[in-house]
């Protein structure tokens, strides 16, 4: 053992003066946190590539709105049809009228908002969150 780097955790045997109740312990609980430590690791990579997704889509809309004010609305409205388009997600049109007749727009703006509350709802009583 090197002293100055202090007892190897992963080392199986028994260190000097440790009971075997203290080496299981001291195993299992290095294994929980090398589990913990890549379960972290994962959450960052998904914290990351939501920031992404957010980012490019503020940035799609600023987007929009310049070449709106540089072209015309129809340029504008392009950045919007390719940020959906992309990844699959132009609205449904008649789904959206039959929503509403006065302001469809709304109607499927509080409709897919409540869909998705409503999933986030169950999603976290699934795994006890608050």
């Amino acid at each position: 053992m090197d002293e100055a780097k202090g007892p190897n955790p992963y080392f199986e045997g028994l260190h000097e003066g440790e009971s075997d109740e203290l080496r299981t312990l001291r195993l299992a609980l290095v294994k929980e946190r090398d589990e913990l430590r890549a379960d972290l690791k994962k959450h960052k990579g998904h914290i990351r590539l939501t920031n992404d997704i957010i980012t490019n889509q503020c940035i799609a809309m600023q987007s929009a709105l310049i070449d709106e004010h540089h072209q015309g609305a129809s340029a504008g409205m392009m950045w919007i049809s390719n940020t959906l388009f992309g990844p699959g997600l132009i609205p449904d049109i008649g789904e959206a009228m039959a929503l509403s007749k006065i302001n469809p727009a709304q109607a499927w703006f509080d409709a897919k908002t409540a869909e998705h509350e409503a999933m986030r709802a169950k999603q976290d009583a699934a795994v006890g969150a608050a």
